[in-house]
């Protein structure tokens, strides 16, 4: 009997070896492969999509001074990049930004305005003097106020109105943005930053600095330039009645008496200065 059973083993081992084999073409193989990469990218593109409307539509939280400034520097930079591809979502972008900012300093009919260019001149600022490390800036929704190390930016809990409770950036802050863009926008951004997405105006480029302080509220530059403004405007005064005098003595000596009211309407009062000629019909 046991010899039996050896014998029954014997023969299915046999039969095993000489089965034949299932050989997967090399073609087959690799078709698989390709379908598997192509399932496992247009996963990844699936995946990236989602992410990046999640983030479209993340809000911008003012909790604590971390949320506040993790909120702003993410809208400031996805603002420029939106400029910089022209995808039409700069605006939203800088509205979200400008959410951060307490703007009860700023005028009601200005407001906006104020609010989009302070949003710029910080980022601009806060990328040429600092990286955020958002570890370092606290987490406390009590917090009363916190300033960004080695600046005068920052953030305090507001108390009253309809955003009491939320960690803005202070009145005093927006209103003097400006003002600290001048004092470092000779400095090179950051690496890694992206600065505020806007370019100097065009005073700010031609002017001198030494020409940009202020007598009374008004820039040194525009001092000079409304005496040239006034200066041109007597000169082009002088050079219209000159002309008008000569007008005024080739019409004269004319029969008729319709080119000289006409004269008289055009030029009028500007040529009464000048001497009647000899032997005219009638005072200039």
């Amino acid at each position: 009997m046991r010899c039996l059973l050896l014998l029954l083993l014997a023969l299915l081992v046999n039969a095993a070896d000489t089965a034949p084999q299932t050989v997967v073409p090399p073609t087959a193989s690799a078709d698989a492969a390709t379908s598997a990469d192509a399932a496992t990218a247009a996963a990844a593109v699936e995946i990236a999509a989602l992410t990046n409307a999640a983030e479209q539509l993340a809000p911008v939280k003012t909790d604590t001074p971390r949320d506040t400034m993790r909120s702003f520097m993410r809208a400031m930079d996805n603002h420029v990049r939106s400029l910089q591809s022209n995808d039409g979502k700069a605006d939203a972008w800088l509205a979200d930004a400008v959410r951060c900012l307490n703007l009860t300093g700023s005028t009601l009919v200005g407001r906006e305005n104020a609010g989009r260019e302070a949003a710029k001149f910080l980022k601009a600022v806060i990328d040429r003097v600092i990286i955020i490390d958002y570890d370092r800036i606290p987490d406390d929704a009590a917090m009363v106020r916190w300033r960004l190390r080695g600046t005068e930016i920052a953030i305090h809990r507001l108390t009253e109105g309809e955003r009491a409770g939320e960690q803005l950036f202070t009145a005093e802050t927006v209103t003097r943005a400006r003002d600290f863009y001048l004092k470092v926008r000779e400095l090179p951004l950051l690496p890694g930053t992206l600065g505020g997405g806007f370019s100097a105006p065009w005073q700010e480029k031609l002017v001198p600095a030494s020409l940009h302080g202020e007598i009374f509220g008004v820039a040194y530059w525009q001092w000079l330039l409304i005496a040239t403004l006034i200066f041109v405007g007597l000169v082009m005064r002088q050079v219209v009645r000159f002309f008008g005098f000569l007008v005024k003595q080739a019409t004269i000596k004319t029969k008729v008496t319709w080119d000289d009211e006409l004269v008289d309407t055009l030029i009028g009062p500007v040529t009464s200065w000048a001497p009647p000629a000899s032997g005219s019909r009638r005072c200039i």
